[in-house]
């Protein structure tokens, strides 16, 4: 059975689908974590230490937001410690995320027993930092509420529960994030503190911009025009035209 809110990013399965080179997170991030940072840094043209951090911000962004999305808007957070998650493994990418039929966790449990002990296991292999992996992880939370927030009527209806979130996670220190006014609404809006490293990867190199567009490298001016850009996308997606 899928689960999923708010379009495929929330999207997690419960139980395994049929198809697809399913690996169990526990072996992701245990004995194959040495070949998947590979996969990755030949997909990617990148230094073990990038790589690994590559495939835990990949890993973050499919795991986060159905447990998010699950606990805001159902109630309800699918069993996601580390040993109840499996992980469609390819290309060197998280393609998709399911969750073992079981109890509800609770969001704690999405850190504690799931994402600390990857991003531990990540940090000893390839000694990217952890500060590096735990921003990974802020980001994550963030762009689960952007993608929440911003289809309703207030797009910046969900800045105090981000910051409870960040909070109760330890997280707070690692994005910025406030209701930033567009047009005349406000609309959630974050950046990061710490960079995810894809910079130095040979797939960004090349790029005209190899930076992120909320990347703390990035200048201010820049990372706010990105965003208004981005609103305004949004906006002709998303409202029809009178």
């Amino acid at each position: 059975m899928r689960l999923g809110v708010a379009g495929s990013r929330f999207e997690a399965w419960r139980g395994r689908p049929s198809g697809g080179p399913w690996v169990p997170a526990m072996v992701l991030f245990g004995d194959g974590l040495a070949r998947a940072v590979e996969e990755v840094a030949d997909r990617r043209g990148a230094a073990v230490p990038v790589a690994g951090a590559l495939l835990f911000e990949g890993y973050a962004q499919r795991i986060v937001p159905p447990v998010i999305g699950g606990w805001i808007v159902d109630g309800g957070v699918p069993a996601c410690g580390l040993a109840d998650v499996a992980v469609e493994w390819a290309g060197g990418r998280t393609v998709r995320i399911a969750c073992a039929d079981g109890p509800d966790s609770g969001p704690d449990r999405l850190l504690d027993a799931n994402l600390v002990p990857a991003l531990e296991a990540v940090h000893a292999a390839t000694g990217v930092g952890r500060r590096v992996l735990r921003g990974a992880v802020a980001h994550a939370v963030c762009v689960a509420f952007l993608h929440l927030s911003w289809p309703k009527p207030d797009p910046a209806d969900d800045v105090i529960r981000l910051r409870e979130v960040l909070e109760r996670f330890g997280l707070d220190s690692l994005v910025h994030h406030e209701a930033l006014l567009v047009g005349d609404r406000p609309w959630l809006y974050a950046e990061r503190r710490s960079c995810c490293l894809a910079f130095r990867a040979a797939d960004h190199r090349g790029a005209t911009v190899p930076f992120c567009a909320t990347c703390p490298v990035v200048p201010e001016a820049d990372r706010r025009r990105s965003f208004e850009a981005a609103v305004a996308a949004f906006v002709q997606r998303t409202v029809p035209p009178s």
